[in-house]
């Protein structure tokens, strides 16, 4: 999402752009992001994707039954829903 980049004075900034993939904690090669509670998903390696592509999720993942923190998704999960059924046809 090009969501971390370095100002004029070479200081770190974040933007607006973040979409919670927490891409950049899990793989950051210093260790230098947190993410509190999801530190303990921090792999720093690539994953394996021929692994993940076996697990089989019940859809919808999130719905209007959904409950707590990840409620506020629901409107970015259709989203992208939407978005891959357009580009990919699935």
């Amino acid at each position: 999402m090009n969501n971390i980049c370095r100002n004029k004075d070479g200081k770190i900034k974040f933007h607006s752009h973040c979409m919670m993939c927490m891409n950049c904690t899990l793989n950051c090669p210093k260790d230098a992001i947190k993410m509190g509670l999801f530190n303990s998903w921090r792999v720093n390696k690539p994953y394996n994707f021929n692994e993940i592509e076996k697990i089989t999720l019940k859809e919808p993942i999130i719905n209007e039954s959904t409950k707590g923190f990840f409620k506020c998704y629901i409107k970015t999960y259709e989203q992208i829903k939407a978005r891959h059924k357009e580009l990919f046809g699935e």
